[in-house]
């Protein structure tokens, strides 16, 4: 029974309440849970019904009950599935949606033995007026449950899997548009200042100090960014050469980008890039011309709710490749996306990135 509470989860992470309907949200789940307990109730009474021999009638009040138990049960439950998918799941989205059926089988596997455990102690208080052995009573409820687990958890995977509409993820980029598109990042680990190629090529460290933030130039020649002390320097594109200055930096690319980052969007031709922001934090490909009908969906939002999970935080997209490809940001990472085959690859393990060889800074 305390699947019923996976079916309806929301991920363990901050959330921003911008447009929940608390009653709107009592009533959505009512109407999951009821049919759900009617179900479970049915088969597990006719289940039991059967083979302790005690009429269905004097079985069904006992059964809800125990059902209603495991419920319950299942909210600390959710606890520790919470921890066990984080510790399962890694922070990229190729390694997430690679491992999240491994995360959804384990998590549910909990959930079993909890269920069972629940009803099988409480039912084996309630029915020994009826004089069932308790080898049968334990029996008997793993059989019910096994039953109803067979139908159950197939349906809570399909319908709470994330929604995303990504053919295939990959750990690199080695396949992305020629010429590739350089551009310069804030590496999420060292916090150096890196460039890198959009097929993932030449790779080099510009700054071999942590950068909080910086700014380029409109010629493309100069960084100006500010050090761990807050200290202004700027650093040649060409030559690497790391000088001072007395300049200030008027724009700030923050680590941890805000709220309002969220929002960026870009347009190439037809097509535009959307960070939706919010509860359904996601990115969006789609033409303007068509109302999404054509779109590309990136997303992290397991549940029924479909609500994101803020650990892998969507923004910043940017067209390249004339409107063949987008980077965008999710979490720690900046990836980029082939929108004709729906694919994405992981291009750096960092973010706050600036455009170079394409004429524009974002």
């Amino acid at each position: 029974m305390g699947l019923l509470l996976e079916v309806c989860r929301i991920p363990p992470a901050v959330i921003v309440a911008d447009g929940i309907d608390f009653s709107l949200l009592f009533v959505f789940g009512t109407i999951v849970l009821v049919p759900l307990m009617l179900f479970q109730v049915a088969v597990e009474g006719g289940i039991l019904s059967r083979l302790w021999g005690v009429p269905f009638k004097q079985l069904a009040r006992i059964i809800f009950v125990a059902n209603c138990w495991s419920l319950v049960a299942g909210i600390p439950t959710k606890i520790l599935n919470a921890w066990l998918y984080k510790s399962i799941l890694p922070n990229n989205l190729m390694g997430f949606f690679k491992y999240y059926p491994f995360a959804a089988v384990a998590g549910t596997f909990v959930y079993f033995v909890v269920t069972i455990l629940v009803e099988g102690f409480y039912l084996s208080r309630r029915v020994k007026e009826a004089e069932v052995p308790n080898s049968k009573v334990w029996s008997g409820v793993v059989i019910a449950n096994l039953a109803t687990y067979a139908v159950l958890a197939p349906l809570n995977y399909f319908g709470t899997r994330p929604d995303h509409s990504v053919r295939q993820f990959t750990a690199n980029t080695s396949w992305a548009a020629r010429p590739p598109t350089q551009i310069i990042y804030i590496d999420s680990e060292s916090g150096h200042l890196k460039s890198i190629f959009s097929d993932g090529s030449g790779q080099q460290t510009l700054v071999p100090s942590q950068v909080t933030n910086y700014i380029v130039t409109s010629n493309l020649e100069t960084i100006l960014f500010q050090d761990r002390a807050g200290v202004p320097h700027t650093v040649q594109i060409s030559t690497g050469r790391v000088g001072s200055t007395n300049a200030e930096l008027q724009v700030t690319n923050l680590l941890h980008p805000p709220e309002t980052a969220w929002q960026v969007s870009d347009d190439s031709g037809q097509r535009r890039a959307w960070a939706e922001p919010g509860l359904g934090n996601s990115l969006y490909i789609y033409r303007t011309n068509d109302n999404r009908r054509s779109s590309v969906r990136v997303a992290v939002n397991p549940g029924l709710l479909h609500i994101a999970n803020f650990d892998y935080l969507f923004a910043n997209p940017v067209f390249i490749s004339n409107g063949r490809e987008c980077l965008f940001e999710c979490g720690d990472f900046t990836y980029l996306l082939d929108i004709e085959s729906r694919m994405v690859g992981m291009l750096a393990r960092g973010t706050n990135f600036v455009i170079l060889s394409e004429g524009r800074i974002h």
